[in-house]
């Protein structure tokens, strides 16, 4: 994930606003003739406020990841992405995050 940070100078200027950058890997064993298939994992911390010295102890102490799995599907004619994201942490940690 990738964050904008033009005037960043402290974290209290970042925001929950994140790009996803994604590299998949090309799943050889699913993958066949007419379909191919390409998958990527990653995770990222649910907090929107880094700024919380509480939340962060919690974060760390309990858990408090975004989990995301990623799917795309190739075939001659089309190209799918399924994206399936989990919370992996404690509960009440799990703040909005904002993915373009």
């Amino acid at each position: 994930m990738t964050q904008k940070t033009d005037n960043v100078r402290t974290s209290k200027d970042l925001t929950n606003k994140f790009t996803l950058v994604v590299g998949f890997h090309y799943d050889n064993g699913r993958s066949n003739s007419t379909h191919k298939y390409y998958s990527a994992a990653g995770n990222h911390i649910s907090l929107n406020d880094y700024n919380n010295n509480n939340k962060i102890d919690s974060c760390v102490a309990q858990g408090c990841d975004y989990v995301f799995n990623l799917l795309l599907t190739s075939t001659v004619n089309t190209r799918t992405l399924a994206v399936n994201v989990t919370y992996g942490g404690a509960p009440g940690l799990n703040e909005l995050i904002e993915i373009d």
